[in-house]
């Protein structure tokens, strides 16, 4: 509280007592909006660092999904040409190499 409110205060009739009391809830006035302003910017500081942080998991998930569509359409086509091997192929090929 500024000098001359006090004075002005003092001029009005108000007591000490009253004109500290005044000077108190200002002081409280201004505390709780200070509290209130730093609460706002962690709020929007928060935010920001999880949006930034979205954005970055989303780009990845987004190169990751083109790389393997990129492989899916690099492999079409190529199913069957290496076709598992059956059972009597395994037996067949031992065989010629033991005779």
């Amino acid at each position: 509280m500024k000098i001359e409110e006090v004075v002005a205060l003092a001029n009005a009739g108000f007591s000490k007592s009253e004109i500290l009391g005044f000077a108190g809830q200002n002081q409280n006035q201004n505390q709780n909006q200070n509290q209130n302003q730093n609460q706002n910017q962690n709020q929007n500081q928060n935010q920001n660092q999880n949006q930034n942080q979205n954005d970055l998991v989303l780009d990845a998930i987004n190169k990751l999904t083109a790389t393997i569509q990129a492989s899916n359409i690099q492999n079409t086509g190529n199913t069957g040409t290496n076709p598992p091997r059956t059972e009597k192929e395994v037996i067949n090929d031992m065989m010629k190499i033991m005779n």
